[in-house]
């Protein structure tokens, strides 16, 4: 009897062992679909150009971009919406007949109401950010003329909506002086799920650092982090990573807070929010003329992580984005090699590695303004792509194959889904009980069964 316990037990751990390897595979990213955008209803020589996505609450995708012919920079604005296939749903919505240039195209998605946010920055001389609230069927439900309401020139917008609905806006605020160098400030706005104005347009500094490249996003449901660039710093006398917190209810701003200060320049920051009041700050890091991709992981009022190397290599690593799905999160961007390739690379909400870094798209076109967004467990990838002296918008779909399974809250909207680990009490129970009825269950029953004896 024993004999036979003995090897009962070896049988039933080896099978164990090849459950767990089974069912607790590591996550990885698959390049699922790629496309570009129907040029069906546009001329031979019309170029699209700066593309802003979002998916809606119902998990398609709005796409929002602008249009040139003859060099210009930017004429026609547009938007499109696609399902998750990546397939057009009807025609594309031109939503601005001026012929004026364009760029910087941003959008999001309010949980709260399902409207989605697209704006822009519009003009030659006197650029200003603009704005239309749009349903998920390109219906326009109001339009912003200058909403910033600042009598300076605005540009590079970027979006950031909380899960109450709360809605932020970062601008580079220049201001053109004829006696002295021109003044760059980053500057925020906050409105309600309703687009009620909740924070005042309110400047990071009034210094003579030139502050641009502005990231937005909520560190809760309240704290607006703006993540910027900043050059002239006192300490390395180059471009360093700064970031700034507003509690958007209370008014109220927090100190500066160092993201990367240290030799060399940094360009280019892109932030995510990754939940439990952190985010993921992603930057392009020059030195000897040479650039490559770091990360880090913020609270509030200090680092949780180290810099760590995202792509270091003796290739150019470019203008980089990341996406959260909050337990998981893709950093992406584009290697100037021998041609441009999109890479991407899957992180765990703690900075961990997950797998190798794939590529997403190694078209040899040349790419540029390369934007993403998540949902559910999808990314979102879209980026000027240029073909034969003319640009389009590709489109490129990753899937997150997860190591853990998702549950809905009872009640909660799509892109509510939250992981195994970040499950509240209540569910983890329920789990429990789902795990007694699974294989490691009945596994674990006959192991204790054995010891039994």
């Amino acid at each position: 009897m024993k004999t036979k316990g003995f090897f009962g037990f070896v049988i039933a751990a080896l099978l164990l062992v090849m459950l767990s390897a089974s069912c607790f595979a590591a996550a990885e990213l698959i390049v699922e679909q790629k496309t570009s955008l129907d040029r069906s209803e546009f001329t031979k020589s019309t170029e699209l150009r700066n593309p802003g996505i979002t998916f809606t609450t119902s998990g398609d995708i709005i796409i929002g971009f602008t249009t040139a012919s003859g060099g210009r920079t930017g004429s026609g604005l547009f938007a499109e919406k696609l399902d998750s296939s990546l397939a057009k749903i009807g025609s594309a919505k031109r939503l601005v007949d001026e012929a004026l240039p364009k760029g910087d195209v941003a959008a999001i998605t309010n949980p709260r109401s399902g409207d989605i946010l697209l704006v822009w920055h519009e003009g030659k001389t006197a650029q200003r950010i603009k704005g239309d609230l749009l349903s998920d069927s390109l219906e326009v439900k109001e339009s912003y003329d200058n909403f910033l309401q600042s009598p300076h020139l605005q540009v590079e917008p970027s979006l950031a909506v909380s899960d109450f609905g709360y809605v932020g806006i970062a601008w580079t605020d220049w201001m053109q002086r004829s006696n002295g160098p021109d003044s760059y400030d980053v500057y925020v706005k906050a409105y309600d799920s309703r687009m009620k104005i909740i924070e005042h347009s309110r400047g990071t500094a009034t210094d003579d650092r030139k502050q641009t490249k502005p990231s937005a996003a909520f560190l809760s449901s309240s704290n607006l982090s703006v993540v910027y660039q900043v050059e002239n710093t006192p300490v390395s006398y180059g471009s360093d990573i700064i970031m700034k917190v507003y509690d958007v209810v209370k008014n109220y701003t927090f100190e500066d807070v160092p993201v990367e200060i240290s030799l060399g320049n940094q360009y280019n920051p892109k932030a995510a929010a990754i939940g439990n009041n952190t985010i993921f700050i992603v930057w392009e890091d020059e030195k000897d003329n040479n650039y490559n991709i770091y990360g880090k992981i913020m609270a509030q009022d200090h680092q949780l992580s180290d810099k760590f190397g995202i792509a270091v290599t003796q290739y150019d690593e470019k203008m980089p984005v990341v996406a959260s799905l909050g337990d998981y999160v893709m950093v992406a961007w584009i290697e100037r090699a021998e041609k441009d390739i999109i890479k991407a690379q899957l992180y765990k909400r703690n900075g961990q590695e997950v797998g190798s870094t794939i590529t997403a798209d190694n078209s040899s076109t040349f790419k540029n303004n390369l934007v993403a967004t998540a949902y559910d467990s999808n990314f979102l990838l879209a980026f000027e792509d240029y073909n034969n002296l003319k640009r389009d918008i590709s489109l490129v779909k990753i899937n997150l194959k997860r190591d853990k399974p998702l549950y809905v809250l009872e009640g909660s909207t799509a892109n509510q889904t939250i992981a195994e680990e970040n499950l509240t009490e209540k569910l983890d129970n329920i789990q429990q009980q789902k795990e007694k009825q699974s294989f490691f269950g009945i596994v674990w029953g006959f192991l204790k069964s054995l010891f039994s004896r």
